[in-house]
């Protein structure tokens, strides 16, 4: 299920995608976090474009296997996202002008797919967790 309907910060279970675009400066939601539900497949090109005023942490699930270009750019407020290498495309600049955000990848540095755009995280701190 794709949708389509007008934004709110929580979506509904079966979600599968989030349409490119679709939260497109969407400033009239403020929440501190967003759910993203189990089951979600891709995150579009400019989902999140510069919107939510005072968006601070982002979920990914681990069902995600697809982010798009510029999917997270310039969230002002925007300070964590847990990312997984099962994720199998980032795009270029998903994460780009989010200037106090800390990404925590789900594994090590050689563990990054080779299907992520090699400018996916530009202006952002990272830190890898592996486990062990």
């Amino acid at each position: 299920m794709s949708i389509l309907y007008k934004p709110d910060k929580n979506l509904p279970q079966g979600t599968t995608e989030i349409a490119e675009n679709f939260y497109l400066h969407c400033n009239d939601i403020e929440p501190e976090q967003i759910v993203l539900p189990d089951g979600l497949k891709k995150i579009g090109s400019c989902a999140f474009f510069d919107c939510f005023i005072e968006l601070k942490s982002v979920n990914i699930p681990l069902s995600v296997e697809e982010i798009g270009d510029e999917a997270f750019w310039a969230l002002d407020d925007f300070e964590s996202v847990t990312i997984s290498p099962l994720i199998k495309k980032i795009g270029k600049h998903a994460f780009c002008n989010c200037r106090k955000l800390t990404i925590t990848f789900l594994g090590s540095k050689e563990d990054i797919p080779d299907g992520w755009h090699k400018d996916w995280n530009p202006n952002c701190k990272i830190q890898y967790k592996e486990n062990k």
